[in-house]
């Protein structure tokens, strides 16, 4: 499989330039602060375009869970939810519009916060370990602990955007989880679970949509699988299109999603151009969010 090279220690050069490229690896320094020339942001533009987020979604044979933590620049948020496999119903679905949250520039080594009323999300996740706490009203508390060390080397994409923008993303995969769900008087232990985190950082452009599908487990040989697919954002000269197999990491040519957004519980069909993906699958269920903050027209 072709390999990639290793990533920078920072998404921006030494001359202000973005490393712009698809690697190996973690990058330690996201800030957008040094960009120079065409890419520079400074005031309102800044403001409206530059968005970052962290999100993990785990999953096992029982039960699949997904956190996330969202600074847009003029507001800030996050969702949680549960996703019980066996009976397909949602045990948890919040989200949290107005929240104050803390994250950083270090993809790396990766602390988000997200504060809110009686409401509180901590992320976690670097090369030596991690963990997802999530505690929110009507006695729901998830505290999982994630293992990246048992995880292979995460994906890097620095990406050029329309309107010479700049964005970057550090997907990992195949990260080992293990925890525990409250949910009112009942618990629910996760075992055995694999999974996915998604450090995002840059400049966007107002109207950004995307498709993305992002899944990690176990082949029935017994080897580690991962896949990240993305159609419609990042999917320019550099994508973040990639495998993970036995703990190798492999890029993979453009993706095409076939899937009808009428009915989303229909089947799905996911591609890339290079012929290595062709995958099939049936919905378990669906999640919906929709709301729109009014602050820039």
């Amino acid at each position: 499989m072709e390999s990639l090279p290793e990533a920078p220690r920072r998404l921006v050069d030494e001359r202000g330039a973005p490393h712009f490229g698809a690697f190996a690896g973690r990058v330690y320094d996201t800030s957008l602060r040094p960009l120079a020339g065409r890419f520079h942001r400074s005031g309102l533009a800044r403001l409206a375009s530059e968005k970052r987020w962290f999100y993990a979604c785990v999953g096992s044979p029982s039960l699949v869970l997904a956190a996330s933590v969202v600074d847009l620049g003029y507001a800030a948020g996050g969702f949680f939810y549960v996703f019980d496999r066996r009976e397909r119903r949602m045990l948890v679905d919040r989200t949290i519009k107005l929240a104050v949250v803390g994250l950083d520039d270090n993809a790396a080594e990766t602390r988000a916060t997200l504060r809110g009323v009686r409401t509180r999300f901590l992320l976690e996740a670097s090369r030596l370990g991690g963990r997802l706490v999530v505690s929110l009203p009507g006695h729901v508390l998830a505290e999982l602990v994630l293992r990246p060390e048992g995880a292979p080397e995460p994906l890097t994409a620095i990406c050029p955007v329309a309107g010479d923008r700049v964005t970057m993303t550090q997907k990992s995969s195949c990260v080992p989880a293990a925890g525990e769900i409250r949910v009112g008087p009942s618990t629910y232990r996760l075992q055995d679970g694999f999974a996915s985190l998604d450090y995002s950082h840059g400049y966007l452009l107002r109207q950004t949509r995307w498709r993305w599908a992002s899944g990690c487990g176990r082949l029935d040989d017994g080897r580690l699988f991962g896949i990240n697919l993305v159609e419609g954002h990042n999917s320019g000269p550099v994508t973040e299109n990639a495998l993970w197999i036995a703990g190798r990491l492999a890029p993979l040519g453009r993706a095409r999603f076939e899937h009808s957004p009428q009915a989303p519980l229909s089947a799905w069909r996911l591609s890339t151009e290079d012929g290595r993906v062709d995958l099939r699958f049936d919905p378990e269920g669906v999640r919906r969010e929709s709301f729109d903050y009014r602050l820039f027209a």
